[in-house]
């Protein structure tokens, strides 16, 4: 039989070193005549690991062989609990902790990059500036494409402050089956993240380093001034093949290499270190890591420092609690890359860059310098970020047990913006500005889960529970449109200020919500599973306010009829 105390049929018994073998019958059993005690059985079955048994003085077996299919026999995080994926209906791919440590992320994006089928990511290339993720494309024309994070049970905005190393899995639910029982917010998919947690055992510490350089495998094609001239006579009717009056002026040899100026060979290191382990009563991991990324083009980089904890522990036999504590802090120097790219395809190559006097040359023509733009306009972003996620579980009986939830999300953002003279049109002065976002939710969960086995053939596992969710945004923003000075770019150098882009706001929104599931399998070969999710807004009228998001599922393993053993090791419609 198998690991589910389920008969193999067609599984092989031979007597080791000899051709006297026989097949298990419908209902897993065998019969076969052995020379001597000494005889070794030889038991063999498709998905399964083969096992060797001594006869000896017995007449009777019971052989439970195991599956080689890990993969099948995988643990996946999906919904409120856990899985077999060998028992998943929907469409889930995941990503293991082992498949990560193969890269060197920057963030949890560039760990899946490339090896989920219908998962697709964008880098917006920059350093720090995160990536978009769209699983099986675009299902809205003006609402976002991004999909619900759920880090370790605590659902999230965003997660590029999250260190790939503190990784353990992430699953991607990638329909309606799967995603369903997160309602509304789960219309783009969902992405899953377990982080690494301590195991019993001694203290484990660990650290590691890399080092990335990088470069731009190639540049924007320009022309160079002689390639403009010529474009410039033609335009104008000139005769194009006429040589210049003067081929030795500075208008038709001046052609400086602006991207050279422009682009530079990035360096990145990342540092990380952890430290885990535990005994029967509690477990704990801590880990931290630094980065610190140049960008390939001037000015623009990116640093984060992060540290996490995690602590697990049994307070009693049936009452298990745990907390996470998750801080980061980000600092990403950019440059306004529209503007720089737009200006260096469009600006007259013989243009010069620098004045007589070393300077940067500015505006000609309605046309800026790409290099001063780059090197002399701020944008600077701060991200600090707290969250706090905290969980009791209660086994009330074997089959029956209760958890309730608590976490707590804080994000405090500040821009800065400031764009001197030099990238101004000639005459007009530099202007600035500052926005201070900050934005704290609250996640309350409590839920029952039921699993139990009835007659050894029918396999029911339901969950019911209810989600309490509030949102607090505050903002400012103060735009400047005369700074007295390029020097000093705070605002107590301010002649005027934009009065129609100095503002504040602040608001908050809350969703409750009441969700159950169950699932049931019969023999492990026929499997249902339904889920409904109801969840209540408060953004919506009260005659519109509760959506109701029901989703169904049935599967057959033909793989498990016996019929078809001998054929297949995994088949599942």
């Amino acid at each position: 039989m198998n690991e589910s105390k389920e008969p193999l049929v067609g599984a092989s018994v031979v007597v080791k070193g000899t051709t006297n073998g026989v097949l298990t019958d419908e209902n897993g059993q065998f019969a076969l005549s052995v020379p001597n005690k000494e005889a070794v059985l030889v038991m063999q079955f498709i998905g399964y690991l083969s096992q060797e048994v001594k006869v000896g003085d017995k007449t009777e077996f019971i052989i439970t062989l195991e599956s080689n299919d890990k993969t099948l026999g995988e643990v996946v995080v999906i919904g409120y609990g856990t899985t077999n994926r060998r028992d998943i209906l929907g469409s889930v791919s995941s990503v293991k902790d082992k498949e990560i440590e193969q890269t060197t992320p920057v963030n949890a994006f560039d760990a899946i990059q490339g090896r989920l089928a219908g998962v697709q990511i964008t880098s917006n290339g920059g350093p720090g500036l995160g990536s978009d993720i769209k699983i099986r494309g675009t299902s809205t024309f003006s609402g976002g494409v991004n999909p619900l994070y759920i880090v370790d049970g605590q659902q999230l905005e965003d997660i590029d402050n999250l260190n790939p190393n503190d990784i353990a899995t992430i699953e991607v639910l990638k329909d309606g089956a799967s995603a369903a029982i997160y309602g509304s917010k789960s219309a783009n998919g969902v992405v899953v993240i377990t982080t690494k947690a301590g195991k019993v055992g001694d203290v484990k510490f660990d650290v590691d380093y890399s080092n990335v350089i990088s470069s731009v495998m190639s540049t924007i094609p320009t022309v160079t001034a002689k390639e403009r001239l010529f474009y410039e006579n033609v335009r104008s009717g000139s005769n194009p093949n006429l040589p210049p009056s003067d081929s030795l002026s500075l208008l038709f040899q001046y052609s400086p290499d602006l991207q050279a100026l422009l682009f530079r060979t990035s360096n990145r290191n990342q540092i990380n270190a952890t430290l885990s382990g535990g005994s029967s009563f509690a477990r704990y991991y801590w880990g931290m890591g630094v980065m610190d990324e140049q960008g390939v083009v001037v000015n623009s980089s990116y640093r984060r420092f992060s540290s996490s904890l995690k602590v697990d522990t049994d307070i009693k036999k049936k009452l298990t609690a745990g907390t996470k504590l998750n801080l980061s802090f980000e600092l990403q120097k950019g440059l306004n890359e529209g503007t720089v790219f737009q200006q260096l395809a469009e600006r007259i190559p013989y243009f010069p860059i620098f004045e007589p006097d070393g300077s940067f040359t500015p505006e000609i023509a309605g046309r800026q310098n790409s290099l001063a733009e780059a090197i002399k306009t701020r944008r600077d972003t701060r991200n600090f970020r707290a969250q706090s996620f905290n969980f009791a579980q209660l086994q009330i009986l074997p089959y029956l047990s209760f958890k309730t939830t608590l976490g707590v999300n804080f994000k405090l953002e500040k821009l800065n913006n400031f764009d001197p003279t030099i990238v101004q049109t000639v005459g007009n002065p530099a202007t600035g500005s500052e926005i201070n976002n900050l934005d704290h939710d609250f996640q309350h969960e409590n839920y029952f889960t039921f699993k139990k086995k009835f007659a050894n053939k029918h396999n029911v596992q339901a969950i019911a529970g209810m989600q309490l969710q509030r949102w607090n945004t505050e903002n400012n923003r103060l735009t400047a449109t005369s700074f007295l000075s390029d020097n000093i770019e705070t605002f107590n150098n301010v002649r005027e200020f934009n009065l129609a882009q100095t503002n504040s706001g602040k608001s908050q929104h809350s969703l409750l919500a009441y969700f159950g599931d169950l699932s049931y399998d019969f023999k492990g070969k026929y499997l249902i599973k339904g889920t409904l999710r109801r969840d209540g807004s408060s953004r919506f009228g009260s005659d519109r306010r509760y959506g109701t998001f029901p989703s169904g599922s049935i599967g057959w393993r033909v793989s498990s009829e016996k019929f078809m053993q001998k054929s297949l090791t995994m088949c599942r419609i």
